[in-house]
Order: structure tokens, then sequence, then C-alpha cells
């Protein structure tokens, strides 16, 4: 019975200690795999961006608002899981991390094309400058 405690503490301190030794990725492999993190990071910019405008022109009703904001939690959590998976060199858990935002972001930009479009509707102008913008 000693034995096997004394098997199991080895094996739990043992694992423990590779826990501890990830080390980060080198900067130049970092560097080449932003390219993921920073198209979200736009499209996220953008949703704001746009939320904010919606918010000052009285386009959004606090529903809506309410739902934006939790697709927007959510999708920081992905986000910054992401950022940390990429930093300690986890490709897989960093790409199911930034699909998974992705998620979230497309379901914020359908809020806020939702929202857009009924106010294009009722001035053309806007209309106008939004389908202009890119969103």
């Amino acid at each position: 019975m000693k034995t096997l405690s004394l098997a199991f503490l080895v094996l739990l301190v043992s694992s423990l200690v590779a826990c501890s030794q990830i080390a980060p990725i080198p900067r130049d492999e970092l560097a080449a795999n932003l390219a993921p993190i920073l198209k979200i990071e736009k499209r996220s910019d953008q949703i704001k961006y746009y939320t904010e405008m919606l918010l000052y022109l009285g386009g959004l009703s606090q529903d809506k608002a309410e739902d934006l904001k939790a697709h927007y939690d959510v999708y920081y959590v992905y986000y910054l899981a992401a950022n940390v998976s990429l930093a300690r060199g986890s490709m897989e858990s960093y790409l199911a991390n930034v699909k998974l935002a992705e998620k979230e972001i497309d379901l914020m930009e359908a809020i806020v094309r939702d929202r857009l479009a009924q106010l294009g509707e009722s001035n053309s102008g806007l209309k106008k400058y939004f389908s202009q913008s890119g969103l």
C-alpha cells in the first residue's frame, strides 16, 4: 500500500512540474501566427464603432444592446483564451478559440447589420453611408 501511495505521489509531483515548465512560443513563430487573432480584433473594433453609432442615433434598443453585450462578453473570453494559447504555443487550442470567437463576432455582426438595415429603411442617406463603409 505504501508503494502504491508513493508511486501516486511521484506521478502527481512529476505532473505538476511538467505543467509548470511550459515555455513561451518563440517571437518569430508568434508573429507568424498573429493573422487570425488580428482579423477578429479588427472585426470587433468595427462592431464597437457601429454599435456606438447606433446608440448615438437611437437605433439600438435596450434588448439588442444587452444581446450584443452578452455576445461580446463570450467573445472576449474566447479572445483571451486564444491569446494565452498562442503565447504558450498551443496552436490547436489557439485556432479553436479563434473559431469560437469568430462565431460570436458573426452573431454580433448580424445584430448590427439588422439594426443598420432598419435605420437605413427610414433614412436613405444613412443607408448609403453604411453600405459604402463596408459593414
